[in-house]
């Protein structure tokens, strides 16, 4: 495979554009090449060597939001202990007939344990106030 003349000098410009703007993908970089004077430039051409020279852009991390400002909010506790911080949650499916069912699930943070497991909701209620007084609020 012959290797033409200019691709030394056009790896060498990439990688300063992609040093400049690292959140750009090979399509801007190419209109970028276009612009400083890589007219006979073809796209296909920047994606091979973009690959070949192992580019990429950089994932964006979403920031956490903070739970616990502002007005209503609320505080998140990293469970330290047995009974400290619970998880309650329901879980909704569906039976063999297509009638909804409604679980209550409370586990403790801490321990992983399932403290309560109810399938009726009107006995759900019930059973997360059993819960509480069994095993008791940390």
């Amino acid at each position: 495979m012959k290797i033409p003349d200019d691709e030394a000098a056009l790896i060498r410009q990439m990688h300063e554009l992609v040093r400049r703007h690292p959140r750009r993908g090979y399509r801007l970089v190419w209109a970028m090449l276009r612009r400083e004077g890589w007219r006979s430039l073809n796209r296909k051409r920047v994606h091979w060597l973009w690959r070949r020279e192992g580019f990429k852009v950089p994932q964006k991390h979403k920031k956490m939001r903070l739970k616990g400002r502002g007005e209503g909010g609320v505080s998140r506790l990293r469970a330290c202990r047995t009974d400290h911080v619970w998880c309650v949650d329901f879980i909704h499916d569906r039976d063999e007939r297509g009638r909804p069912l409604k679980w209550l699930s409370v586990v403790d943070e801490f321990t992983r344990e399932c403290l309560a497991l109810q399938v009726e909701r009107s006995r759900a209620i019930r059973e997360l106030h059993l819960a509480v007084r069994v095993v008791g609020p940390g």
